[in-house]
């Protein structure tokens, strides 16, 4: 019996010692009195059902690893994460939380943690229900023009949408060129298409930023205002416009931008 669990109960003292030894069958001591046989019963079913659940949610990723390599890393991760949430299903969120980790100790490849979100995110956008939003849209949006009439509006983008920014080109790491992988920035706007298939598109900074801040509430003027802030001082919100409306337009056809939303001018946020 472990130090631990001796002001326990019988019963739940053999629980901890028993969940120990799962997480960590290599280095911690077996239960007392528990055949082996049966433990590694336990230590098996626990470390194949987790580790299929990772490889079918990281294909890419687990294929960037020799065998034994991706088992220590399924390993390590049973052995040291401490789960927040009890539902299995949550298991991609908390290994994204426990490379973080170890990308702060310099253990995995660079690229590692951004290639495993961009994967989990892909998932995500395939299996997340999501219903038409009942929205009031200004009027569609085909052309240039239809988007400078918009400028005072809000915007609606899909729920089923993430714009994304990484430091490596994550839609392009496989087997065979991870090694030689470099660090790039990259801008991806992921998104489920109406034929349910998952798809995305290469963008760039400006692109993602407008997209984040129309999805957070602000006018697409004030938006502009803060590409012009943020990214290039000399473009003023017109030249930003004439860059950025065409960019709308293609992605209001793929439905990634549903378009304005029919605010009253008085009902719009007060923007500073």
């Amino acid at each position: 019996m472990s130090d631990r669990g001796r002001n326990q109960p019988e019963f739940q003292s053999l629980q901890f010692d028993l969940t120990t030894f799962v997480r960590s069958p290599d280095a911690e001591p077996a239960p007392t009195g528990q055949e082996a046989r049966r433990l590694q019963i336990y230590v098996d079913l626990i470390f194949n059902n987790i580790e299929n659940f990772l490889a079918t949610t990281f294909p890419v990723a687990k294929s960037t690893f020799a065998d034994t390599d991706w088992r220590a890393l399924v390993r390590d991760y049973i052995a040291r994460h401490r789960a927040t949430s009890p539902f299995f299903l949550e298991i991609p969120q908390e290994f994204l939380e426990f490379l973080a980790t170890r990308r702060e100790q310099g253990i995995d490849p660079p690229w590692l943690l951004e290639l495993c979100h961009y994967e989990w995110v892909e998932l995500e956008l395939d299996t997340r229900q999501a219903e038409a939003p009942a929205l009031t849209l200004a009027g569609d949006i085909g052309t240039d023009l239809a988007v400078a009439d918009a400028l005072g509006y809000r915007w609606a983008l899909s729920e089923l949408c993430w714009p994304l920014g990484y430091r490596y080109p994550v839609h392009r790491i496989g087997a065979a060129n991870a090694a030689a992988t470099e660090a790039s920035a990259t801008f991806l706007i992921v998104y489920r298409d109406d034929a349910l298939r998952v798809r995305f598109i290469e963008s760039d900074a400006p692109t993602v930023r407008l997209l984040a801040l129309l999805s957070e509430g602000h006018t697409l003027s004030h938006g502009l205002s803060n590409l012009a802030q943020e990214l290039s001082p000399r473009r003023d919100v017109g030249q930003w416009l004439a860059r950025m409306a065409p960019v709308l337009v293609t992605l209001h056809a793929r439905g990634v931008v549903l378009g304005p939303l029919a605010d009253e001018p008085d009902e719009l946020p007060a923007e500073d």
